[in-house]
């Protein structure tokens, strides 16, 4: 008979095994990217990470005859609960082997433990809020993934299914390929000349500019599914965690007569040289992201990862300008394709616009949920 433990990580025995789990799975998974030890433990560390001081969280193990087979943090996030309008548990940070029992007993325990703080809900695919790497890979397990997105194995979905999850909101990624002679497709470059020769210009984002960007975020996006704004503390840790791989070339804002427009957040895929790292950061490593992405300078594909329009230029076209742009500096640095990601299944204009640059869907992405379960008979409440 098959032993099951699940059991909170509170010492370095097992931090170890929480981190030695993706090794396990993903040994064989030639398009999988090494999480980062350094940087994971740093966003659980309520010390390092104001998100995680903000919320509570509790992480977990699961261990099968004694081998590590699990892991999952369970997480209450107040802002999280008071846009849902019910106390909602969140399950990030998921790795399981390909065992339905396991998986079970481990998101019983998140189940628990979020139960136990008055938790109605469960989301599984969110780390902390939907401003960080959001969602469980639901197709697409052919191609690599980009910068700031999961990869996960293809039977995960099945493991949630037969934990009594399912699908809450889909997300998708748009490929976008960069053509060399005619970047932007004509009518999106047409509607960008035409904000052009009405006095709009496009420019690279300043360091200074990148805090007060975020900011207006917090307000042009407060209507999107789980929005939660981003708190002072949080916007400063993540303008310093990020500066390193800021790329101005490919941070945009659109302004007219000095005034904010808009502005595109994009990143080179960074991923093509941190799959070399095994999950190890250090100067070593750095020296050669510098060399490869600031000093080179060839950047074979991009990630954008916000675009955002300000009330006052909406329907005008202020998003084909940003992308015109983008796409014409892509194709400079010989870039030759951009992932748009992740866009909510319902985000009906993020849609048309990644049809209108020529992209196409090639992954999609999930958040899972299902109501908190009653206590099974016999079953002992996690503390």
């Amino acid at each position: 008979m098959t032993d099951i433990q699940i059991r909170p990580v509170d010492d370095d025995r097992d931090w170890a095994a929480f981190f030695e789990l993706p090794r396990r799975i993903y040994r064989c998974d030639a398009h999988h990217v090494a999480e980062l030890t350094r940087v994971i433990r740093d966003e659980l560390d309520a010390a390092k990470n104001p998100i995680t001081a903000a919320c509570d969280r509790q992480v977990f193990i699961a261990l099968c005859d004694g081998e590590i087979a699990g892991r999952a943090v369970a997480i209450i996030n107040p802002q999280i609960d008071r846009v849902r309008g019910e106390p909602t548990g969140l399950v990030g940070y998921f790795e399981c082997v390909d065992d339905a029992a396991v998986a079970g007993e481990l998101l019983e325990a998140c189940d628990a433990w979020c139960r136990a703080r008055g938790a109605r809900s469960l989301l599984l695919g969110v780390q902390f809020s939907l401003n960080y790497q959001t969602g469980i890979q639901t197709s697409g397990f052919d191609e690599p993934h980009t910068f700031l997105m999961p990869h996960n194995p293809s039977y995960y979905p099945e493991l949630f299914a037969a934990a009594g999850f399912v699908v809450t909101k889909r997300l998708h990624a748009y490929r976008v390929r960069v053509s060399p002679d005619q970047p932007a497709p004509a009518a999106v470059e047409a509607r960008a000349q035409a904000l052009r020769e009405r006095g709009f210009r496009v420019r690279s984002m300043t360091k200074l500019e990148l805090e007060s960007c975020m900011r207006d975020y917090n307000t042009t996006w407060r209507d999107n599914y789980l929005h939660t704004p981003l708190s002072d503390a949080e916007l400063s840790h993540l303008k310093k965690d990020m500066s390193l791989f800021v790329d101005p070339s490919f941070c945009l804002v659109a302004e007219r007569a000095g005034e904010l427009a808009g502005y595109l957040f994009a990143f080179p895929d960074y991923n093509l040289t941190i799959r070399r790292w095994q999950g190890r950061v250090g100067l070593p490593q750095l020296a050669r992201l510098i060399w490869r992405h600031k000093v080179r300078r060839r950047i074979p594909r991009l990630k954008t990862a916000i675009i955002g329009v300000r009330a006052a230029f909406r329907h005008q076209g202020v998003s084909d300008l940003l992308n015109a742009t983008l796409l014409q500096r892509a194709a400079r640095r010989g870039c030759e394709t951009i992932e748009r990601s992740w866009i909510l299944e319902d985000n009906l204009a993020s849609i048309r616009q990644a049809k209108r640059l020529g992209g196409e869907l090639y992954k999609t992405y999930a958040i899972f949920g299902r109501p908190v379960a009653m206590p099974r008979s016999g079953t002992r409440e996690v503390a």
